[in-house]
Formats: C-alpha cells, structure tokens, sequence
C-alpha cells in the first residue's frame, strides 16, 4: 500500500490539473480558489442581510492550511539537473521521501500521467499512473504504489534526443553522495537496467561513473495517457 503522504500530496498534483488531464500547469493553490472567493463574497452578502433582520451570524472562518514540511530554499526549488536535485534533496528535512520531494518543488508544475506498465516504474492502472514531473533541463517521474512507489527516478536533458538517467530508492539518507543515482542502475555487463528501454547507451563524459549512461530520451505514447474526467 502507498504511503499516506505520498497519495496525498501526488493526489493533489492530479486534482489540479489543467485541460481535463493530466498533462497540464499545477500552481499549488488550492483547486477552485476563484469559486471560493465567489461563495465568500455571497456570504457576506448574506451575513449582512441576516443583521439587518436582527439574526445572529456565525463569523467563524476557515483554518489556515497547515504549514509545509517540505520547503526548499530560495533558487533550489527548480533543478535542472541530477546534481541540482541532489543539492534540493540535501537542503529537506528527513525523513527526505517522494512526498517530501513533490512539496518541495516550484510551482507551478508541469506533469503527465502515463499507464505504461513496462518499466521500472509501472503504472498499475489508470487510477495509479506512472507521473512525469517536468522542471525544464530535468524530469522526475514517480509512481504512487507498486514495485517503483519507492523510487525517485531522473532524466536530465543532453542535447534533443539524449538525457542523462539516474534514480534513488527513498526515502534518501542524507547526506546524498554525488554518485548515488547511478548505483543501482548496473543491469548487466552490456547494459544498465534504462537500457532495455532506452537504446544507444554511452558513457557520460562529464562524470566519473561507470552506471553514468547517456542514452535515447523517450516520449510517452498519446495512448498512454490518463485523463481526469
């Protein structure tokens, strides 16, 4: 079963997106924030007309949210590259989780959630899709339950058609060595386990990793695609 946090904060990510899937901007403001400000105004309309006829009102108001867990500093909350979302992750307080990870991020979000099953982090079903976070230079992608649910996944951009993959198992003890996404991504000899998917590995030339693969940058297909409705 997924984590509490980890379906709260990722259902939040879906119920706000735009178009009427979810592919779209996600601002981290509440949904419907125009419509409560609409039934605030008719409230008070209200209320005023209930003094005037000498009826006592209630002028409670709604909580304030809860505070953040989660918050990254100032300039870390939109990395655009692995070592970037390494910085972000050192910066959080632990435990540090996929939870904690979306929280933290700028908003607003581009996301898309996909049912690919063929992955190391497979949907399940439309209803608990795999979701691609994108941030520019960097993509993160992450799923709510399954066999991936525990893992932070990375695509950094090289060049059009190339990206950089990495991944870390969370939640992350900190602090986060810098080789740490390339660990676990040795498959065989040939190649890393992005490679079954991901052809035309080649070793990084900037990193000293021998699991520091570039390769083939894919595109989920349309049919993948879930929508909200």
């Amino acid at each position: 079963m997924p984590s509490t946090r980890v379906t709260l904060a990722l259902a939040a990510l879906l119920a706000t997106s735009l178009g009427g899937s979810a592919c779209g901007a996600v601002t981290g403001e509440a949904s419907g924030g125009e419509a409560s400000g609409d039934e605030g105004s008719e409230s008070a309309s209200d209320s005023d007309s209930d003094t005037n006829m000498g009826v006592d009102t209630d002028d409670t108001t709604d909580p304030e949210p809860a505070p953040r867990r989660c918050v990254a500093p100032p300039g870390l909350g939109a990395p655009q590259t692995i070592a970037e979302a390494l910085a972000l992750l050192g910066a959080l307080p632990e435990p540090v989780d996929v939870a904690c990870v979306v929280e933290s991020l700028d908003r607003p979000l581009a996301i898309q959630a996909i049912t690919s099953k063929f992955s190391a982090q497979p949907a399940n079903d439309p209803k608990s899709p795999r979701i691609f976070l994108f941030l520019g230079g960097l993509t993160l992608s992450i799923v709510l339950d399954g066999p991936g649910q525990g893992l932070l996944e990375f695509g950094e951009r090289v060049g059009e058609t190339e990206s950089l993959k990495g991944e870390l198992i969370m939640p992350v003890a900190l602090p986060i060595p810098e080789h740490k996404p390339f660990e676990h991504l040795r498959y065989d000899e040939v190649l890393t386990t992005c490679g079954i998917c991901h052809r035309g590995e080649r070793p990084s030339p900037t990193i000293d990793h021998p699991n520091a693969i570039i390769s083939r940058a894919l595109r989920p297909s349309d049919e993948l695609e879930v929508t909200i409705d």
